[in-house]
């Protein structure tokens, strides 16, 4: 018998939420973005880049962004990417 690690039974429970509680097609690609909670300006070049970059893939392919869900730091700009592209989408 295989034991499962906690981590693969928490993956596990949030598919089966976004699937089936949330209806979301099962992706393609995960990207999980961590860092420090620390907020930090970008120049605008830098920026537009990094939203290219992320919204590049997403268009491309079903993906699902996982963050640590702050409004500060590289999770803020992943989420005001995010609330930009579904704007345009």
């Amino acid at each position: 018998q295989t034991r499962n690690s906690p981590g693969e039974h928490v993956a596990h429970t949030m598919c089966v939420i976004a699937e089936h509680i949330w209806g979301l097609k099962p992706p393609q690609l995960v990207i999980s973005v961590t860092g420090g909670a620390q907020d930090f300006a970008l120049s605008l070049d830098k920026e537009q880049e990094l939203l290219k970059g992320l919204m590049g893939a997403s268009k491309r392919l079903n993906v699902w962004f996982v963050t640590g869900g702050s409004d500060c730091g590289v999770m803020k700009y992943v989420g005001d990417a995010r609330q930009r592209y579904a704007a345009h989408a």
